[in-house]
């Protein structure tokens, strides 16, 4: 399940149950829209031979949403990029690839999409190139990160991109031993190290940041972007852990989040109550207040935690304590905050919202306590 938002209505996908299908053996799914009282507006049914929905993207001028979706044709894929009315009519796909090892839909602004790709090659399809690239729009404007000549050992990996109002785009990645990105080298012989760039809308590199774990592994599990430019990154780390020259240690919490100013400049990092690993997700609000979901000790179920533009805590919830729940996305909607996920067993979050069939998806708006 997957959640965007967009002025006054929020979206979610969601695969279709055996009890809506038309015929057995039917693949298909829904894109729905809620209104700010979290009544169902409508409802977009998708289908196909093997299908599947995935990311879903509301574009912020409120003009189209956009879908990723998706074909299982052994030995390949089929990956397709939908874009729809606002109100989900009038599907028109936008781009469609074969024998792709990833085609994913990260964010959306000004009718150009943030496009994730990993090419794969049609000969031998079960055989990815390992080719991966952040394109900006389609047909493409640019493409990161670029064809550098890169150091004997060099490797990257993106986690996550996004547009901020400006247009300028934030990319997350890690890379192993130095790497160049459009020409400035980034990294450290033998290590990897995790890295925030920053590029604007013509593709041109405008700063980067580097996050170095030592003795251990730093992972990325979230990135958002304030309507004002405020980065936000989220994620776990183990041993010890240097970032804007400071040092921090996984004995006091692997969960961590940190932010910068749209032009770059460090603010603060924190280790707020540690989250089971990978199960971290993370949602920005419009004024640049960061919350991360996940389980945790405290509460096996949902465990929110909110901080301030300062870094400091603003409130929490524990939901669901005794479930077990899996979070795949969530987002901010205005002041509330919509979480997406799957359950297993029945599952209580109380004030009588509750599921008790013994598998399936749940959405949820919360209100979390602010500054």
């Amino acid at each position: 399940m997957d959640a965007s938002s967009s002025g006054g209505q929020f979206y979610a996908v969601r695969a279709g149950t055996p009890a809506e299908a038309s015929e057995p053996g039917e693949t298909f799914g829904f894109l729905d829209a809620y209104d700010r009282s979290n009544a169902l507006a409508w409802s977009r049914r998708r289908q196909g031979s093997e299908f599947g929905l995935g990311r879903v993207v509301a574009t912020p001028e409120g003009d189209a949403v956009y879908l990723n979706e998706y074909t299982e044709n052994y030995p390949g894929n089929t990956h397709r990029i939908v874009r729809s009315a606002p109100d989900g009519s009038s599907p028109t796909t936008v781009l469609e690839e074969g024998y792709q090892w990833g085609l994913a839909l990260w964010d959306v602004r000004a009718g150009q999409p943030l496009v994730y790709r990993v090419t794969g090659d049609a000969s031998e399809p079960l055989k990815p190139s390992g080719v991966a690239t952040l394109q900006r729009g389609i047909p493409a404007v640019w493409s990161f990160p670029g064809n550098e000549e890169q150091p004997a050992g060099a490797s990257y990996q993106f986690w996550d991109a996004k547009l901020d109002a400006d247009g300028n785009t934030v990319a997350l990645l890690s890379v192993r031993s130095t790497f160049i990105l459009r020409g400035k080298s980034v990294g450290a012989e033998g290590r990897t190290t995790l890295v925030v760039a920053k590029l604007d809308p013509a593709g041109k590199l405008l700063w980067t940041h580097e996050l170095h774990a030592t003795g251990g592994v730093g992972q990325a599990l979230g990135l958002g972007v304030s309507e004002l430019g405020t980065v936000v990154v989220a994620g776990e780390f183990d041993g010890s852990l240097t970032w804007a020259g400071q040092s921090y240690e996984s004995s006091a919490g692997r969960t961590f989040v940190f932010t910068l100013d749209a032009p770059g400049t460090v603010r603060w990092f924190r280790q707020p109550e540690e989250l089971a690993r990978g199960t971290q997700r993370l949602a920005v609000d419009p004024a640049g207040r960061a919350f991360v979901a996940g389980s945790s000790a405290a509460c096996p179920g949902l465990h929110v935690q909110g901080l301030n533009l300062a870094g400091e805590p603003v409130g929490s919830a524990k939901l669901a304590c005794d479930s077990k729940l899996s979070v795949s996305q969530m987002v901010a909607f205005g002041d509330d905050l919509i979480v997406g996920g799957g359950h297993e067993g029945a599952v209580d979050f109380g004030r009588g919202l509750a599921a008790n069939q013994e598998q399936g998806g749940f959405l949820l708006r919360l209100v979390v306590p602010r500054d």
